[in-house]
């Protein structure tokens, strides 16, 4: 469950966090909201390990 840090405190408790609470939980985070800001292409990585494994073989 995405949490922002002034959601976590000393008496957080991780029952809140079920299926049920989840959807409004959500709705009142902006933890995600960010979150696509790390998106990176795996492209130049997928070739690396292609390059990598032909060496290996």
């Amino acid at each position: 469950m995405p949490l922002t840090w002034s959601q976590v405190k000393t008496d957080l408790d991780p029952k809140r966090f079920t299926i049920r609470t989840v959807p409004n939980l959500l709705a009142k985070t902006s933890a995600w909201q960010d979150y696509c800001d790390g998106q990176r292409s795996l492209e130049q990585a997928i070739k690396r390990l292609a390059k990598s494994m032909k060496q290996a073989a």
